[in-house]
């Protein structure tokens, strides 16, 4: 068995259509696209994997524990999405997530 019947039969398992997958190992469809990613992970000089890029400003270099990930993701998240709630507990008038009020 070839490598391309291999990852064809790999693509079809994981639910990819496999006419795609032929089209897609015997061109340079994504070559445009893995020469991006070569270029930023060089200019981020990345030089392992697996690494993961967080909202490009966060890295984690290598197989890591969950609550590593966990704290990363979390702390990517809050800040790129921070949100500041303001409350007026004067009233003390406020809604729930189903519409009771």
């Amino acid at each position: 068995m070839s490598d391309h019947e291999v990852l064809t039969q790999l693509g079809t398992e994981i639910g990819l259509d496999a006419t795609e997958v032929k089209q897609v190992l015997e061109t340079d469809a994504y070559a445009h696209v893995v020469r991006t990613d070569i270029a930023t992970a060089e200019q981020l000089r990345i030089s392992g994997v697996p690494f993961f890029v967080l909202d490009n400003k966060y890295g984690v270099s290598g197989a890591q524990p969950v609550e590593l990930f966990s704290n990363a993701l979390k702390q990517a998240w809050t800040e790129h999405t921070p949100i500041t709630i303001v409350n007026n507990e004067a009233d003390g008038a406020s809604c729930e997530p189903g519409g009771e009020c």
